[in-house]
């Protein structure tokens, strides 16, 4: 596990650099996130590629990774937001400058596919990214203010995060067992694609925050069985399940549910393991900061972040 490396905190009138490393944006999503941002008193950059198109890809890999690296490089830009999610992110991971990252540490902000970019810059550089809202989603569509509260506290204030208590659904523990951890969340479907890889991080010990999105059940067996059989679940030090929005089976079809799935699975498993998590898709959501120590509890249950996400 590398050496963590935080960002320093979001300050009042910081420049955010706006990236799309996967799928193109609408624009008119992008106007009304960056209005938002700039009504918190936030300059805004946009990055050279991000209006621009490649079949299901926001320009080609060289121009969303040289967006990539000049936000990261660029003095004068304080944090990295995304406008969007999609596909094509785990294209890019074999052709960043990983060394630049690592020198310039900022605040990173994605979720969704942006999940293998962000897991590649942990296991390289060791620096916190923020799985959270993104520019042209959340920021356009009229946040939640439980997910706007949680966000901004994550990225602008140096300290402990705490208890990360139920914001809309009920936690279920299927298990006994407590454990700590670096958490590491994200999409389970992008999370199976890049394991085994040198871009996901050294597991032994991590805590696996999973979700994902318009998934079958039988998709989410498969992307649970990929993990299990890179040998990801045995070494885990905890699993936290999310969101699982529109991971229904085809009507009519028989079908496991996602909660007989996740028992299966996690029942038995010699380390904690809570579901119901509020973390995915969903517009009522915490922000998850990649690679911080997670203390979970299950008599009672609790999910608490012992550490500041972000330095002065």
């Amino acid at each position: 596990m590398p050496q963590i490396v935080k960002p320093r905190k979001l300050t009042p009138n910081a420049t955010i650099g706006i990236i799309s490393p996967a799928s193109p944006m609408v624009p008119e999503k992008l106007e009304m996130g960056v209005r938002y941002l700039e009504n918190l008193g936030y300059r805004v950059e946009i990055g050279k590629a991000v209006h621009k198109t490649d079949g299901y890809l926001a320009g080609s890999d060289e121009e969303r990774i040289a967006d990539l690296e000049q936000m990261f490089a660029r003095k004068d830009i304080d944090a990295i937001f995304c406008s969007r999610g999609g596909y094509g992110t785990p294209r890019l991971l074999h052709k960043i400058n990983y060394d630049l990252i690592r020198q310039n540490p900022k605040i990173f902000v994605g979720y969704s596919d942006l999940t293998a970019l962000q897991l590649a810059i942990f296991a390289k550089t060791g620096l916190v990214t923020f799985s959270g809202p993104m520019v042209a989603v959340e920021l356009a569509n009229g946040i939640k203010p439980q997910t706007e509260d949680n966000f901004w506290r994550t990225i602008t204030s140096a300290e402990p995060l705490g208890t990360l208590r139920p914001l809309q659904n009920n936690l279920t523990a299927l298990n006994r067992h407590n454990g700590v951890g670096p958490i590491l969340p994200g999409c389970l479907s992008v999370i199976a694609g890049i394991a085994g890889t040198e871009f996901f991080p050294r597991q032994e010990g991590c805590v696996l925050l999973f979700e994902d999105v318009g998934e079958k059940p039988y998709r989410i067996d498969h992307y649970l069985a990929q993990l299990q059989n890179a040998g990801v679940l045995a070494g885990l030090g905890g699993a936290i399940a999310g969101q699982f929005s529109d991971c229904l089976p085809s009507d009519d079809t028989p079908s496991w549910t996602i909660d007989e799935i996740l028992r299966d699975y996690f029942a038995d498993a010699s380390y904690p393991t809570i579901t119901g998590f509020d973390y995915g898709h969903d517009s009522i959501k915490y922000t998850i900061p990649v690679g911080v120590p997670v203390r979970l509890k299950t008599d009672p249950i609790a999910v608490e972040i012992t550490e500041s996400a972000v330095l002065e």
